[in-house]
């Protein structure tokens, strides 16, 4: 089988999968175990629990300011990240123009998070997180690959009209 656009996007959206799997693991573990060491917790510039655990780290850091802090819908980032990611992949399994456009705005969606928290990141926590930014690379190259397969439908479209 040959590796080409939609294989790759599944690729990425599984390893997305699990980075947020991770994410979520470390995340609810340090919450009950204040002591615990994540494998990439480098040192104190260069933590994913410090950033993981900080208002940020749920609903992006404004869900809290809308729906409260124990709200159903304040959720872990990486539990919005591993849904996107299984919306990638049932995105590729069909050839529905409406699946095509719904992963391409769940994509910019999810590319303009991972603006915001990279901003956060770098500036605000003055934090170097590697799980992060393993996530925006994926998060990036889906979008570039949903937009990608946008172009090819319309442009088949256009051809079976001619």
């Amino acid at each position: 089988m040959a590796f080409n656009r939609k294989s790759s996007q599944i690729v990425f959206a599984c390893i997305g999968i699990l980075v947020s799997c991770y994410a979520y693991y470390v995340e609810t573990t340090k919450e009950v175990d204040t002591s615990y060491v994540a494998l990439c917790d480098i040192n104190p510039s260069v933590s994913c629990s410090k950033v993981f655990t900080s208002k940020w780290g749920r609903g992006l850091g404004l869900l809290e300011n809308i729906v409260g802090r124990h709200h159903v819908l304040n959720q872990p980032n990486s539990v919005f990240g591993i849904i996107y990611y299984i919306i990638c992949i049932i995105s590729e399994m069909t050839t529905s123009l409406m699946a095509v456009k719904l992963v391409v705005a769940a994509s910019i969606l999810s590319f303009a998070s991972c603006l915001w928290l990279a901003y956060i990141l770098f500036f605000v926590l003055n934090d170097i997180c590697v799980v992060c930014i393993s996530m925006y690379v994926v998060n990036t190259t889906l979008l570039i690959g949903s937009i990608v397969r946008y172009f090819r439908v319309m442009a088949h479209q256009k051809h079976k009209e001619k």
